[in-house]
């Protein structure tokens, strides 16, 4: 009887897995999706957003799409305006994966202006991007190198923002609370019926 010497087995494990990487890199080149549509050229807005929370049309504020805007820039450095488009527009930052159901934004960028505007919206904590562009809407799913370029980039945008994000957050839902609070309050000298 013939028995495999540790040194072999371990030499044929790290072949397995040699495979298995370069057939899981190949996938991921071949597969990696690319952005639903090209990144207009123009000025380049990027908005600090509260993701946790969704605005809907009858409150008064600014919000990009459904999410409320803490800060907003417009990107003038050439070196930040060719790194931000080169991360969002590289078909790398994506994956085949299916997304999941949370998306709650921090991070946008607005591409371009008027009719011909593309606004992607990143979600750090379920890993999509949203496209809106006209009236379309287009998810993908952050990759894991995508997910570290996002990061990276929410960092030199908008540095050390979550304490910015909660306090705008905390002040958020005190608005919401005594908005409701006065359309539910019962009117003084009226009688109940």
């Amino acid at each position: 009887m013939q028995t495999t010497s540790p040194r072999k087995k371990k030499r044929s494990q790290r072949k397995i897995l040699l495979v298995i990487l370069i057939f899981w890199a190949a996938l991921y080149v071949v597969d990696s999706p690319a952005p639903p549509v090209a990144l207009p050229e123009g000025p380049v807005t990027a908005y600090l957003l509260d993701g946790n929370a969704h605005v809907f049309t009858n409150d008064p504020t600014p919000k990009l799409h459904r999410w409320p805007i803490i800060e907003e820039k417009t990107i003038d450095d050439p070196e930040l305006l060719n790194e931000i488009r080169s991360k969002i527009g590289s078909r790398f930052s994506y994956s085949i994966f299916l997304p999941t159901l949370c998306f709650d934004p921090h991070i946008g960028f607005r591409f371009g202006s008027g009719d011909k505007a593309v606004d992607v919206l990143i979600c750090l904590e379920c890993d999509n991007a949203d496209f809106f562009y006209g009236r379309d809407l287009n998810e993908l799913v952050i990759s894991w190198p995508g997910h570290s370029r996002f990061k990276d980039l929410h960092e030199h945008v908008f540095p050390n923002s979550q304490p910015k994000i909660e306090k705008f957050h905390a002040e958020f839902v005190a608005r919401q609370e005594a908005r409701r609070s006065a359309t539910t309050a019962p009117t003084a000298g009226k009688r109940a019926g």
